[in-house]
């Protein structure tokens, strides 16, 4: 099992490291999986940075990593006041389109196996099960 945890300043020049760090723990783990992780971890941790902590660089996101061979969590928490996940427009209805809200968690949902908020919405789980496959 392989857990770390980490804890960055506001800012967009923070979140590649941490993505590649985490990455780098996936050996063996099929491309595809690798492409959804990756993409998910990114917009997750913009997510925070912009829409919870308003990219108020004073502010953390903290970034906890999971990974035991077999299923992959990551949980993004900002310091934000958090929001009514419940309440994202769908961006795939025709009313929503040309919105530019709504297509960060849409994405992560369909890029991950289960995606969980807490109640304040200021935390986001994200879990992908891992297939025994490497070949893709």
């Amino acid at each position: 099992m392989i857990k770390k945890t980490f804890t960055i300043k506001t800012n967009l020049k923070e979140i590649p490291p941490v993505v590649k760090e985490m990455l780098e723990h996936l050996k063996g783990v099929n491309k595809n999986a690798l492409h959804d992780i990756k993409l998910a971890a990114e917009e997750a941790i913009i997510n925070a940075m912009k829409h919870g902590n308003k990219f108020n660089e004073g502010l953390y996101v903290v970034v906890d990593f999971e990974y035991d061979g077999s299923r992959v969590s990551i949980a993004v928490k900002d310091e934000g006041k958090g929001y009514d996940y419940r309440d994202v427009p769908d961006p795939t209805l025709e009313e929503n389109i040309l919105r530019g809200h709504g297509r960060g968690v849409f994405l992560i949902r369909r890029l991950m196996d289960e995606v969980h908020f807490n109640d304040s919405g200021n935390r986001l789980e994200m879990i992908k099960y891992i297939k025994g496959d490497s070949s893709h």
